[in-house]
C-alpha cells in the first residue's frame, strides 16, 4: 500500500504537473480533465471537486469561455469559487470537507478541460 502523501508534498507534487500527455472523459462525457487534476483528485481523496468543478464550469460556459475555479479550506468547511479569470465571481458553494488537505487550490476550466493552474 502506497504510504499518504503530505499536504506539503501533494502541493510540491501537483506544481510539478505541467502538462498532459492524455485526456480523460468524465463519465458524464461533458468535459475532459488532465493526468494532474486526476492526480489531484485520489491524493486529496476528492473526486467529488474533480466532478462538482466540470460539470459546474460547463454550466458557466455562457457567461464566460475560461473558468477560475479556487477551493479555500477553513476549518471544517471550504469554498469553491468559480470565477472569469478577472475577479469576477460566477457562482460561489460551501461544502463540509475535513478531510481535504489543502488550503487553498486553483484549477482552470477551458476549452472543454478541467486543469491544473500549472498545466495552463
Amino acid at each position: 500500500m502506497e504510504a499518504k502523501l503530505s499536504p506539503l508534498e501533494i502541493g510540491r507534487q501537483l506544481a510539478q504537473c505541467n502538462g498532459s500527455a492524455t485526456l480523460s472523459k468524465h463519465y458524464s462525457d461533458s468535459f475532459l480533465y488532465t493526468e494532474g487534476v486526476f492526480l489531484m483528485a485520489e491524493w486529496c481523496g476528492a473526486y467529488w471537486l474533480l466532478d462538482d468543478a466540470g460539470i459546474q464550469a460547463v454550466s458557466l460556459m455562457n457567461q464566460s469561455y475560461f473558468v477560475r475555479i479556487e477551493l479555500v479550506k477553513k476549518g471544517d468547511t471550504c469554498t469553491v469559487s468559480y470565477s472569469d479569470g478577472n475577479e469576477k465571481i460566477l457562482f460561489q458553494n460551501e461544502y463540509w470537507c475535513s478531510d481535504f488537505p489543502l488550503d487553498n487550490l486553483v484549477l482552470y476550466f477551458t476549452n472543454d478541460t478541467l486543469l491544473l493552474r500549472s498545466e495552463y
